[in-house]
């Protein structure tokens, strides 16, 4: 009975190893992985106002322009992905889009890049008392 347990006990042991080695894995893929802009596809272009609001929801900001050939509006939508901010904007003419691009990328470090810049001028600043 003892020389059955042995096996076993080790085969045991090797699945439950191999398994955890496998999520490990699995879980470290999943950590790596970027979350993408929702409008990465591009497929906004060609979609109506109405159809961009339903599936992307109310832009942040919004500006009209009167021109020739008609009214001209942008759609500004604003993203957080990752510390980084992403302003996109949706070019809409006759109710429908017509372009869509990246007007701006921040990143969040900028700012605490500029604290710290200035922490330093405070610390290399003179100081009346000793």
């Amino acid at each position: 009975m003892k020389k059955i347990q042995f096996p076993l006990i080790a085969v045991l042991i090797l699945l439950l190893t191999s398994c955890y080695s496998s999520y490990l894995t699995t879980e470290k893929q999943n950590s790596q992985k970027t979350i993408q802009s929702k409008f990465a596809s591009g497929e906004s272009i060609g979609m109506k106002k109405e159809d961009i609001i339903k599936t992307f929801g109310l832009p942040t900001s919004t500006s009209i322009e009167q021109q020739k050939d008609g009214k001209s509006e942008n759609l500004y939508y604003i993203e957080i992905i990752d510390n980084i901010q992403i302003v996109t904007v949706l070019a809409i003419k006759n109710g429908i889009t017509i372009s869509q691009k990246v007007d701006q990328i921040t990143s969040n470090y900028d700012d605490r890049f500029k604290k710290l810049e200035k922490d330093l001028k405070i610390l290399q600043t003179p100081r009346l008392y000793n």
